[in-house]
C-alpha cells in the first residue's frame, strides 16, 4: 500500500482468519474502497464477499457462470445464498450490517 496502488488483488484473504481481523480487514477495505482503490476478491467466503462487493462473478469449471450485482447473484444459486437470504427468503440484505438500525425517538 505504500506504493499507492490503484488496484488491490487478493485471493482467499480469510482463510484461517479470526473473526476479529476479517472485521478488521473487511474496514480496510471498506475505506480504500472510499479513496479510489478498486478492489478485486477471490474468495469461497460468501459472507465476507457479500459484505463487501458491489459485484460478484462466479467461476464454475474455470468458466463464467454467472455475474452481475452481489445480491441478486447469489439469490440466484441457492447453494450460494448468505445465511440471511436463505433465512429471510429475499435477496437483500444480504448480510445483517446492511439491516438499517432503527430510527431513534
Amino acid at each position: 500500500m505504500v506504493a499507492g496502488p490503484r488496484v488491490l488483488l487478493l485471493d482467499e484473504p480469510t482463510l484461517g482468519v479470526d473473526p476479529l481481523a476479517q472485521r478488521r480487514l473487511a474496514q480496510l477495505l471498506i475505506d480504500w474502497r472510499q479513496d479510489g482503490i478498486s478492489i478485486v476478491l477471490a474468495t469461497h467466503d460468501i459472507e465476507f464477499a457479500a459484505q463487501l462487493a458491489d459485484r460478484v462473478l462466479l467461476l464454475e469449471g474455470g468458466a463464467v457462470a454467472d455475474q452481475g450485482p452481489t445480491a441478486e447473484t447469489l439469490f440466484r444459486h441457492p447453494e450460494l445464498r448468505t445465511s440471511l437470504q436463505r433465512l429471510t427468503g429475499r435477496s437483500w440484505p444480504t448480510t445483517p450490517a446492511q439491516i438499517p438500525l432503527a430510527a431513534e425517538d
